[in-house]
């Protein structure tokens, strides 16, 4: 899913764009600040994953199986709060790095359509991402047990690939509603003897991406009321107006054949005068 959007933001920003007046990217678009700061973050990225292959990093929860009792899929895994300095470490260089980009391309002003597509789905990821594994280890390290897994991570990183750095941040406001609406159905099922399933959180922010991306105007009439006058940065016109709409990608032309009927001087100068007025006009 991730490697689609990075593919597609590349190719969509080399398609002719002059089939409708009005061409609008899918997602907010972004200054060389910001898009050298996700060029950073995924190159921090890339580096932590050779750290790890190289056995310089190592994986949180290695040992877990060793705590798991015959026939269970999950346990009480007493370190918790430990495996959460092995992920803090893994992410160190990908701050490092998102800060250097973003000093680097501070205020320099806009890239090409190109860069600014590849960047704003790059960072996208990397918001998307961030998010669930920020609470991931603030949960983790408050309650002594494993919060959200990075499944969850990956599904909401690769969802922002897709949609841009915004709405991420939408959906991971809007996924615990569907998480409390889960929560008392199963309630109601429970005290009516009805068996049910407790579900992962992954679902939820599924149902939330559904909710942002195909009932937009219900989102931004919540945003409204709930921040008014604030406007929300889900998409940019990087097109207003054209020439004319030709599905030839050309210009139209039109000429009118004018034949000067000379009989004298006098006579040439009122042809040449109502070419010239015609042209004009």
């Amino acid at each position: 899913m991730t490697a689609v959007a990075f593919v597609a933001a590349i190719v969509q920003s080399q398609l002719q764009m002059r089939n409708t007046p009005d061409q609008i990217w899918p997602y907010p678009l972004i200054d060389w600040t910001w898009a050298l700061a996700g060029f950073g973050g995924m190159l921090g990225i890339a580096v932590s994953m050779c750290l790890l292959r190289l056995g310089v990093f190592t994986t949180s929860f290695a040992d877990y199986e060793e705590y798991l009792q015959e026939g269970e899929t999950l346990c009480e895994y007493p370190h918790a709060r430990r495996e959460m300095g092995r992920e803090l470490l893994f992410l160190l260089p990908i701050g490092i790095c998102f800060v250097v980009g973003w000093m680097v391309g501070y205020e320099k002003g806009m890239p090409s359509l190109l860069v600014q597509g590849l960047a704003g789905s790059i960072l996208g990821y990397i918001v998307g991402g961030g998010l669930v594994w920020a609470i991931r280890i603030i949960g983790t390290l408050c309650f002594g047990r494993e919060a959200m897994g990075l499944g969850d991570v990956h599904l909401l990183a690769g969802v922002g690939a897709i949609v841009g750095w915004w709405d991420p941040i939408l959906i991971f406001f809007i996924a615990p509603f569907s998480g409390l609406l889960w929560a008392a159905v199963s309630a109601i099922l429970e005290k009516i003897g009805k068996k049910h399933r407790e579900i992962p959180y992954g679902p939820h922010l599924a149902v939330a991406t559904l909710l942002v991306v195909f009932l937009r105007p219900g989102i931004q009439w919540a945003w409204n009321i709930a921040m008014p006058g604030v406007s929300q940065p889900t998409s940019e016109k990087i097109q207003t107006s054209v020439l004319g709409v030709d599905l030839t990608y050309g210009e139209k032309e039109g000429s009118i054949p004018i034949t000067p009927h000379v009989v004298g001087c006098d006579k040439a100068r009122q042809d040449v005068s109502l070419v010239c007025g015609f042209t004009v006009l």
